[in-house]
């Protein structure tokens, strides 16, 4: 039988590369989780017998409606310990993904009810990843990248969707954080870097890096 924090950590993988692309394929989740695809091929099954997820060898995996709601528990918990440690801690949002990780574990639906009152019941989490009711009702963000932009084109920063601390303490630097306002002024040719207006501050920034914010048009 597979560890709960390791059924809880597939799910929530799962349910975030599902928002881009579903199924969702093994190689993915193993990249993700830093895995073996061997290795993520064997626990699928157990998820699959647990009738967590639908596994199609060549296809991959989806969550059934309990997969489902387990993933959203696991990710309610962890968007709220994410918004204490910022909002209450002050700790950079760069750094609060992996104290977070740890503490989703250890928290139940009681403790994450408490720390949703204390916090005013918060709709989005420091990286702006919208959070969970105790429902398991959300209301997920388009997926359009920054990448997607034309030059002229103009958007706010809504959500980093890679939680990787130094890549979150570079685009800090850059000021693309959300809420941001950003304008794409240069698109460089053959996967080049874009040059970007940032709250009037003119920023270049690769395109792996960028491909990683989502955006609302303004």
């Amino acid at each position: 039988m597979s560890h709960p924090s390791a059924t809880e950590n597939y799910l929530k993988q799962i349910y975030e590369l599902a928002l881009d692309q579903s199924p969702v394929k093994t190689s993915l989740i193993a990249g993700e989780l830093q895995i073996s695809p061997a290795a993520v091929t064997e626990m699928v099954k157990r998820l699959s017998d647990q009738r967590l997820v639908d596994y199609r060898p060549y296809r991959g995996v989806t969550l059934t409606r309990a997969g489902t709601r387990e993933a959203l528990r696991v990710i309610r918990r962890h968007r709220l310990w994410e918004t204490f440690l910022f909002r209450v801690l002050d700790i950079p949002w760069s750094q609060v993904h992996d104290h977070a990780c740890k503490l989703e574990h250890a928290t139940d639906d009681g403790l994450a009810d408490a720390l949703d009152e204390h916090l005013g019941r918060p709709t989005f989490d420091p990286h702006g990843d919208p959070i969970p009711d105790r429902e398991g009702a959300v209301k997920e963000l388009d997926r359009l990248r920054l990448t997607d932009l034309e030059p002229g084109q103009s958007a706010s920063i809504s959500q980093c969707s890679n939680e990787d601390p130094r890549l979150l303490a570079y685009l800090s630097s850059l000021g693309l954080v959300p809420g941001a306002a950003v304008a794409m002024l240069e698109a460089a040719p053959f996967d080049g870097p874009l040059t970007l207006d940032v709250e009037g501050e003119q920023r270049i920034i690769g395109r792996e890096a960028a491909s990683t914010l989502i955006v609302q048009r303004r």
